[in-house]
C-alpha cells in the first residue's frame, strides 16, 4: 500500500479532463525539450515534463501536490514507489542537483520519454 503524507499531498478528485491536460502539457515539454538546440532549455523543459508526468500520476491516484519546499523531491519519491522503480527517485534526483551539469542534462531528456511511456501504458 502506498503511503500518501499530508504535508505534501491533498486528496482530491480529478476530472479525467484535468488529467489530460497535464499529460497534455507534459507531452509538450518534452516535445519542446526534444527540439531544443541549447541544453539549458532542453534540460529546463526535460525536467519540467517529468515533474508534470509525476503530478499527472498522483492526480490519477486522487492526490493533489501541495506547492512546499521540498515537493519536487517528494514528487519523483511517489512516483517511484508507484510505478516500483528506484531508478527515478535517483535519476530525478540527479536531475535535480545538477541542473546545469551536462551529464544531468544530456540524460534528462531519455529519462522523461521513458517516464512518459511508462505512464501511458499505466
Amino acid at each position: 500500500m502506498i503511503e500518501w503524507q499530508q504535508e505534501y499531498f491533498q486528496k482530491f478528485s480529478y476530472a479525467r479532463n484535468q488529467i489530460l491536460k497535464y499529460l497534455s502539457s507534459a507531452r509538450k515539454d518534452l516535445s519542446i525539450a526534444k527540439k531544443a538546440k541549447i541544453d539549458e532549455v532542453r534540460f529546463q523543459f526535460a525536467y519540467n515534463a517529468f515533474l508534470k508526468l509525476g503530478i499527472s500520476l498522483m492526480a490519477c491516484y486522487g492526490f493533489k501536490v501541495r506547492s512546499r519546499a521540498g515537493h519536487h523531491i517528494k514528487i519523483l519519491e511517489q512516483t517511484a514507489l508507484i510505478l516500483n522503480d528506484e531508478n527515478i527517485t535517483a535519476y530525478g534526483n540527479q536531475m535535480r542537483k545538477t541542473r546545469n551539469g551536462k551529464r544531468a542534462r544530456r540524460l534528462g531528456t531519455w529519462i522523461v520519454v521513458g517516464l512518459l511511456i511508462r505512464l501511458m501504458h499505466f
